[in-house]
């Protein structure tokens, strides 16, 4: 059985050059400065998150937690 990637680093000629088109806009400063809100939110319900785990003085997967932020950040920009 094959495996097919779903990855944009194999993509070539006029598929290439439309998955740039369509992706590129959102890379634009006035794009990235739209995401802002969303990640400073996102951020700042961390930050609420930990609190009493910091007050109770428990560990945290700090890399799963930074995961989520930025999902929820992308998906917000995305989905709404």
């Amino acid at each position: 059985m094959k495996v097919q990637l779903c990855c944009c680093a194999p993509c070539r000629g006029s598929y290439w050059t439309g998955l740039r088109g369509a992706l590129q806009p959102m890379f634009h400063s006035t794009g990235l400065a739209s995401y802002q809100p969303l990640v400073e939110a996102a951020v700042e319900e961390l930050c609420c998150e930990l609190q009493p785990v910091a007050a109770a003085g428990d560990s945290v997967d700090m890399h799963a937690a930074l995961g989520n932020v930025a999902l929820k950040a992308v998906g917000e920009a995305a989905f709404g």
